[in-house]
């Protein structure tokens, strides 16, 4: 997988900015002497302080004296039937933004599932093609699990001031199409609509990639990895960062997810000084 910085993906959906450039090269990992490794890690024994990974053709290991998960997070994907119909996809990766682009082109109705910072950015940066677009979010307003009602409402206006249509209080029932999607089925207080629609953008949010930190014993929830004030795990030797971690709320200082690369750089700088 490609070194993506996913911050720009509205910018090159609106043709403010070039995919390519999005993407960042090996060497600004490689040029601060860092040895880049690549392949599928598929165990970790945490006795042995030994990582083994392959690449499909072979396996190999590596030993560590400290280990730090930076597995990030996966697109959330609804389980509903006519999910995996062509023209519908999520927003992470870069594929899944070149994906959308080429759809763009030729997409008369777009769909944009969720009301969070993704969907939001999402449905402006399609809009903006001059494409018809509409915002399907369970919450009442865009911006609902994020920010105080004095701020969703400017938002909302905004965004309908705009030209996107906002479909609030709804739920997605079914993804309906022979091959590809031609209308979504959503239901809102109580009844059953549809939306003729050529392309789906599931803003639906993401699943933290704790799995691998669990298999050897890192105290984990629901949402993630569990970390102290250092980047540290339960196990000593082992530090996590980014999506993959629960923050700590400044204000109620309570463990939640935060998953904004602004806090993923300032835990990986953590976690660094305080391995060396």
């Amino acid at each position: 997988e490609d070194l993506f910085c996913r911050c720009t993906s509205p910018y090159i959906l609106n043709k403010k900015a070039n995919l390519k450039d999005a993407i960042m090269p090996d060497s600004m990992i490689t040029e601060f002497g860092i040895k880049l490794l690549s392949g599928m890690v598929h165990e970790i024994n945490s006795d042995l302080q030994i990582v083994r990974y392959g690449d499909g053709r072979g396996s190999a290991k590596i030993e560590y004296d400290v280990l730090v998960f930076a597995t990030g997070a996966r697109p959330f994907i609804p389980d509903v039937q006519g999910v995996n119909l062509k023209n519908v996809l999520p927003v992470r990766s870069s594929d899944d933004i070149k994906k959308i682009d080429s759809l763009l082109s030729k997409s008369k109705n777009v769909v944009v599932v969720g009301g969070g910072v993704i969907g939001v950015e999402m449905a402006s940066a399609i809009r903006e093609r001059g494409i018809d677009t509409k915002m399907l979010i369970m919450e009442k307003k865009p911006f609902e699990k994020l920010a105080d009602e004095e701020f969703q409402i400017p938002i909302e206006k905004t965004l309908e001031e705009n030209g996107i249509e906002i479909i609030n209080n709804s739920v997605l029932k079914e993804i309906i199409g022979k091959s590809s999607v031609e209308k979504v089925v959503y239901q809102s207080r109580g009844k059953s609509h549809t939306l003729k629609c050529d392309l789906v953008v599931l803003a639906t949010g993401v699943v933290a990639n704790k799995e691998l930190a669990a298999s050897i014993g890192v105290n984990c929830v629901k949402e993630g990895i569990l970390v102290d004030d250092n980047m540290r795990t339960s196990l000593g030797n082992v530090y996590a960062v980014g999506d993959v971690v629960l923050s700590t709320n400044f204000i109620t200082k309570t463990k939640t997810l935060s998953q904004l690369a602004t806090n993923a750089v300032i835990q990986g700088k953590i976690a660094g000084k305080n391995i060396a």
